[in-house]
């Protein structure tokens, strides 16, 4: 209730006030008399019940899904629970929504009645279209009397619940995105291959990737021809991104999206690999050896929590001076005039992976 509406309550009951005492001066009987009582009693009566509903509230909220998909409803239940002997007719709970990369907090107020002793539910579905670690928190509840004269906040309220949004798994069209070969091989899946030369060229034999096929030396053979490939260039692949797109959250959205699926199809293909980012709440980085879908998953959970860093290309610059074997760098098409290395592929986001 805004405190305009308090005020507006308040006069209409002081004329109720004003109007009952007249008509106990003018008829000075025991009825009149026990109703101006009633009114003068009843504000005071109507905030003891409340003080004593404000000790005896507790507030939970909690969202369904732990994970859920960009632009889908993540549905967010919020429970107030009336420890009191009297119902609760007028509470509201305040809510704020947050969301880790835009840094905006969005409130939102629901409204409650509560028997004593019982709890009351509300059911709400935040939506974010982008990759996100949505954070909800209840700051306060207004308790308000039964007359509606006064409304109390409770501070001491604390609870909170997150959900993270992770990308849509989406099928990566790279091109020879490590490789060099022919066209046949242009959606293959070789994103977890070396990129090291290839130095043979066999037949196949049982246990080798499907990947590895040259097709085109398979037909003109009749045989399965397999590529042998040469030693890595590192003992384990680096691939990292910068979480920063100058407040261009769509931009920002679409290289995590690509991040995810390659690391998605790196582990589909046995690959272990490192992945790297800057957390501006750590202050350092970020470091997380991926060899499994569930630790893609948990490391896309750190990185869905870390702040965005500063500048462009914090990533980029530091690999550069102190790793010492080549790097998956993943950036927006637009940053490409500042970095340099070996387009490997370009995703319908506008999004390049670059072979640095």
């Amino acid at each position: 209730m805004t405190s305009n509406k308090v005020n507006i309550n308040r006069i209409s009951y002081g004329i109720l006030c004003v109007v009952i005492g007249f008509l106990f001066a003018f008829y000075l009987d025991v009825l009149t008399f026990g109703l101006l009582f009633f009114v003068l009693a009843a504000p005071w009566i109507s905030i003891a019940i409340r003080g004593h509903l404000a000790k005896n509230v507790k507030v939970k909220i909690e969202f369904k899904e732990r994970m859920v998909k960009q632009n889908e409803e993540a549905h967010l239940v919020i429970t107030l629970e009336n420890q009191g002997i009297f119902p609760m007719t007028n509470a509201m709970a305040k809510m704020i929504i947050r969301n880790s990369y835009d840094e905006k907090a969005y409130e939102y107020f629901v409204d409650f009645n509560v028997r004593g002793g019982k709890e009351g539910f509300v059911e709400m579905v935040p939506v974010s279209e982008t990759c996100a670690l949505l954070t909800a928190e209840c700051v306060g509840v207004y308790v308000g009397d039964y007359l509606r004269l006064y409304r109390e906040k409770l501070i001491n309220v604390e609870a909170h619940s997150e959900c993270y949004v992770f990308p849509h798994k989406e099928k990566l069209e790279l091109g020879n995105a490590f490789g060099k070969d022919d066209e046949e091989e242009d959606n293959r899946e070789v994103i977890g291959e070396d990129v090291s030369e290839i130095v043979d060229i066999r037949e196949f034999r049982a246990g080798d990737r499907m990947s590895r096929i040259h097709w085109k030396l398979t037909t003109k053979c009749d045989e399965l021809m397999v590529k042998e490939y040469g030693p890595e260039l590192g003992s384990k692949m680096v691939v990292g991104m910068d979480l920063w797109e100058e407040e261009d959250y769509v931009k920002l959205d679409n290289v995590l999206v690509t991040v995810f699926n390659v690391g998605e199809a790196l582990v589909e293909c046995g690959r272990t690999f490192t992945l790297k980012w800057y957390d501006g709440f750590a202050s350092d980085y970020q470091v997380r050896e991926i060899d499994t879908k569930s630790a893609l998953t948990e490391a896309f959970k750190d990185i869905l929590g870390s702040k965005l860093v500063a500048s462009r290309g914090m990533f980029y610059n530091n690999e550069k001076e102190v790793n010492k074997q080549r790097f998956l760098y993943i950036t927006n098409k637009d940053n490409l005039d500042t970095f340099q290395g070996e387009i490997m592929g370009i995703t319908d986001r506008e999004v390049v992976l670059l072979w640095v």
